[in-house]
């Protein structure tokens, strides 16, 4: 059954066919570059990576089960070798904890220290299974951030951190380029999910949960 509160079944059906036709694209490009082409390689990788969460994001929002996306998680992170920004570090770290991958295969995430703040070593601590004192780091983005860290710390309520995301998180993503995706006319829209909010659920090993853009189906 279809999850996403916009757009019907059809569109979403014709999304992952075009994003899955764009994959195989830049998949055979990617096969095609020698190995001295280190950046042409790096940033065809970063598309598909990119390529891959938009389309786990379609399939989550169209009503496919944990087994039916977890394939496309593990293509994803097949092709992140570097990590082009804060927010893809959360969604990456976010990911690979909702989906249990395993920790071998994200060397290069778990290596990677520039955006390393107090809410992204907590993520990976929890994947390398390390509970550390991370008092002397702050949070780069306040604004956006400081409700999934006072809900880890226990500063706020699961009632409260459920208001958050239901009625004031999307408004906080203003800046973020899926923002209003599904008032255009470019296709772009693929659901608003935020799965920071669903990994940090399945560290705190909530069950009873459910939330408007939270992810909880697949954890």
């Amino acid at each position: 059954m279809k999850r996403a509160q916009y757009k019907d079944e059809l569109y979403f059906d014709e999304y992952i066919f075009s994003q899955e036709e764009r994959i195989e694209k830049f998949t055979k490009v990617l096969e095609k570059l020698n190995t001295d082409d280190e950046d042409k390689i790096k940033q065809c990788k970063s598309y598909l990576s990119g390529f891959y969460f938009d389309l786990i994001n379609a399939k989550y929002s169209l009503g496919l089960q944990r087994d039916e996306i977890i394939t496309d998680v593990n293509e994803l992170f097949n092709y992140v070798c570097e990590v082009s920004s804060y927010n893809d570090m959360i969604n990456y770290l976010s990911l690979a904890i909702v989906f249990d991958i395993d920790k071998k295969r994200l060397k290069s995430i778990l290596q990677c220290k520039t955006y390393d703040d107090i809410l992204i070593s907590e993520l990976k601590g929890y994947i390398l299974g390390e509970k550390k004192e991370y008092d002397n780091l702050l949070l780069k983005y306040s604004d956006h951030y400081k409700p999934f860290c006072d809900f880890i710390d226990e500063k706020i309520e699961k009632s409260e951190f459920i208001e958050f995301m239901d009625n004031q998180w999307y408004d906080t993503c203003k800046d973020c380029s899926f923002y209003d995706s599904h008032k255009n006319d470019k296709k772009t829209y693929t659901g608003y999910w935020c799965w920071l909010a669903a990994a940090i659920i399945k560290m705190k090993s909530i069950k009873d949960i459910s939330g408007i853009y939270i992810p909880t189906e697949v954890i």
